[in-house]
């Protein structure tokens, strides 16, 4: 169950020392999926979402996680992702943002690991990094991302919540960009429950107990 509590502690692991937190409002609020938000200083959406999949594993969330091939049928608007190193449980990653016409689309550079949180959640941290690559020119790098899954299994299914704070950049409206990204987390989660039934009929990979450290 929904618990905004848990929201709370969740999103604390990434705010900044010192850093208000705006009071909770409401998104989305359906008997599978929960999406909340609170506002940065800077005017940017710190997003929680929480979906619970029916008869799911954990194992099969990572492996749909870490299958690049896969990530544009349900990651909402994303065009490309494609995996650039891979070690142990930590991986880098390249990922194309899809935006309308005349905005310039996105690309984003991110860590990350997944570690074991006790026998029953399973945790995935995200950051941005800016590499010394020369971006696209049609492209505007996002160079402020973190993002947070935790996977607990459940007798009767999986319960997934997942927070991200992201800035876009360029010159769009705040109020703009916020409403985009509600709408993309949404959409994100509710496309992730529905490709984890195909994910269910597939082997799926195991989990090793790993240590994100300072990640």
């Amino acid at each position: 169950m929904f618990n905004l509590i848990g929201a709370i502690s969740l999103l604390s692991l990434s705010f900044a020392a010192g850093a208000e937190i705006q009071p909770w409002r409401n998104y989305k609020n359906l008997p599978d999926l929960k999406v909340v938000y609170t506002v940065s200083k800077d005017g940017i959406y710190h997003i929680y979402a929480e979906l619970f999949v029916a008869d799911a594993r954990t194992a099969q969330l990572l492996t749909l996680l870490y299958n690049t091939q896969q990530a544009s049928q349900w990651l909402h608007t994303v065009q490309e992702v494609r995996l650039l190193h891979s070690q142990g449980n930590r991986n880098r990653v390249y990922t194309v943002i899809s935006s309308p016409w005349p905005v310039a689309d996105r690309e984003l550079y991110t860590q990350s690991c997944y570690q074991r949180v006790n026998d029953y959640t399973t945790e995935l941290r995200v950051h941005a990094y800016n590499p010394n690559i020369a971006r696209k020119s049609d492209r505007i790098r996002i160079t402020t991302l973190t993002a947070n899954w935790r996977m607990t299994q459940q007798n009767d299914g999986l319960l997934i919540r997942y927070q991200v704070f992201a800035d876009p950049g360029g010159k769009l409206p705040r109020w703009l960009s916020n409403k985009v990204s509600l709408k993309s987390v949404s959409k994100t989660m509710m496309s992730l429950k529905s490709q984890l039934a195909a994910v269910q009929a597939l082997q799926v990979a195991p989990i090793s107990a790993g240590d994100c450290g300072e990640d």
